[in-house]
């Protein structure tokens, strides 16, 4: 799926040409909407859902770095590009301080970004590969602790229930095994709850 962008900037002509001008299919993206200012980008950030915001600098209104502080301090899920003139340079560096992905001066906008789109992809990335690897964590370990309270212990529900857990999926020969102890009861054998309650802790503490 491609990802999604917001392009903002005051003047009609270089709305236009970031628009038909920049190859947004080849960098895997797609504009959803392009603003005037920025009060435009703040209302359609929940209805375009973007992943980019590609944003001039200075604008009526909110300017772009407004636009990355609302952004930042919002924690939205929307990685933002400056684009600035010269003479704005200095200026344009401030909105580093709110985790804007990069500047880039609009002499030579295309180049600039193109690779400032590429850095803004491999950070929504990275952030995806972490929320995914904390997810699957979870995952593993409810799996694991239920399977050794004794919770999950049908083998057709260890099996169903393992679908869920990355690391057994891929064939790396793990194998899942569910171990029930049965201790007669403990008049018939002298400490066999003792027994038990070793093993269940061993156990635990190996695999947990």
């Amino acid at each position: 799926m491609p990802y999604r962008v917001i392009l903002a900037d005051d003047e009609p002509i270089m709305r236009k040409a970031l628009l038909t001008l920049a190859d947004w299919k080849e960098m895997d993206c797609e504009v959803v909407y392009t603003a005037a200012n920025g009060e435009e980008v703040i209302r359609n950030l929940e209805s375009a859902s973007p992943d980019i915001l590609v944003t001039d600098i200075k604008m009526p209104g909110r300017e772009g770095i407004e636009l990355a502080k609302y952004i930042w301090e919002n924690a939205l899920p929307v990685k933002v590009i400056i684009l600035t003139g010269y003479a704005d340079f200095s200026y344009a560096q401030q909105a580093l301080k709110y985790n804007a992905v990069d500047y880039v001066i609009k002499a030579g906008a295309f180049d600039g970004l193109m690779n400032a789109v590429a850095k803004a992809k491999a950070d929504l990335e990275k952030e995806k590969d972490a929320i995914e690897e904390g997810t699957d964590k979870i995952h593993t370990e409810n799996f694991l602790k239920a399977v050794f309270d004794g919770s999950l212990y049908v083998e057709s529900e260890i099996r169903e229930a393992s679908t869920q857990i990355s690391f057994l999926l891929k064939e790396q020969g793990y194998i899942v095994a569910a171990l029930r102890f049965r201790v007669w009861n403990e008049n018939k054998i002298r400490g066999g709850k003792t027994i038990y309650e070793s093993l269940t802790n061993f156990f635990s503490m190996v695999f947990l």
